[in-house]
């Protein structure tokens, strides 16, 4: 199945006060509660995730990487990522010096042990593992120090999906719909290019202003945002 990805934009269709909601999701980053991603979809698009739902997709790819025959000394990588790197880095970026000395630091609440003394440090094999597995992808920014996105491993799939469902229901509304069309009609109808369903991009062209709800005796009518 796809990975469960909430769209910040869903968000601002749900809570009109964008203001509001940009403190509230910030405040629940900085407790550690969720975490923000920037998607690769648009420069404007950020997913919202569980912190508890992030951790258990990153054990999941690291059992996926023993599977595969990886040795569990560069495996552990994603406990040092889960443990070390994300309580200490709430952002949506994070630079490759600064990873790798969070990656050799032991946990807020764990003392060096003679183990963890003895064990391989974290380099550049590691991170390429994160990088191989969907837990981070790299920032292109030519002339800049490297640094990387944080990301959900699995998230391909879903990600074509919320890009070419919006392209479509875009289209549609461009072309069939310039006028508007009720709600329930419209949801009705499989896309052809997403297995997300109908209701999950409109509330995500709701949110980004690019479709508008208006209420009528038939029922929610949605009509495109005319550009001035």
């Amino acid at each position: 199945g796809f990975v469960p990805i909430v769209l910040k934009s869903q968000l601002y269709c749900t809570l009109k006060d964008h203001t509001k909601l940009d403190r509230e999701v910030d405040e629940l980053r900085q407790k550690g509660e969720i975490r923000v991603f920037k998607l690769s979809t648009s420069p404007s698009d950020y997913a919202v995730h569980l912190t508890d739902d992030y951790v258990w997709q990153l054990q999941d790819a690291k059992e996926r990487q023993l599977s595969q025959g990886v040795e569990p000394d560069r495996a552990q990588v994603f406990d040092w990522f889960i443990h070390r790197v994300l309580p200490r880095c709430a952002g949506t970026a994070i630079g490759h010096d600064e990873l790798l000395r969070l990656l050799s630091r032991p946990a807020k609440h764990q003392a060096p042990s003679r183990a963890s003394a003895g064990a391989a440090a974290p380099g550049d094999g590691h991170v390429a593992l994160l990088l191989k597995s969907g837990c981070l992808s790299r920032q292109r920014r030519p002339g800049q120090p490297e640094a990387y996105w944080f990301a959900i491993p699995g998230a391909g799939p879903v990600l074509s999906s919320i890009l070419n469902g919006r392209q479509e229901l875009l289209a549609a509304f461009k072309k069939r719909y310039r006028h508007g069309v009720l709600e329930k009609e419209i949801t009705k109808k499989p896309l052809r290019s997403s297995r997300l369903g109908a209701g999950f991009h409109i509330r995500d062209l709701v949110g980004l202003g690019l479709v508008e709800r208006i209420e009528t005796t038939s029922g929610t009518m949605l009509r495109p945002v005319q550009s001035a």
